[in-house]
């Protein structure tokens, strides 16, 4: 449910450090069919840094009206 609550309001969900046994408990439910390996992350700090170049703010965006999250 949180996934598709996330999906629904356009953010993003990073997965960090998934054990053997829980890939399996969310394969099983099929979850992993809507996560992708860009939202996979072994390590905290590959995830963060992955966060960080999302959400770039750049000028055009200050013009368009979307704002920095």
């Amino acid at each position: 449910d949180m996934l598709r609550m996330v999906q629904a309001h356009r953010q993003n969900l990073y997965f960090v450090g998934i054990k053997p046994a829980v890939l399996k408990v969310l394969e099983g439910l099929g979850v992993l069919d809507h996560i992708g390996p860009e939202q996979r992350y072994d390590l905290r700090l590959d995830a963060l840094r992955h966060a960080d170049q999302g959400n770039k703010f750049s000028p055009t965006d200050e013009l368009s009206g979307v704002q920095p999250t």
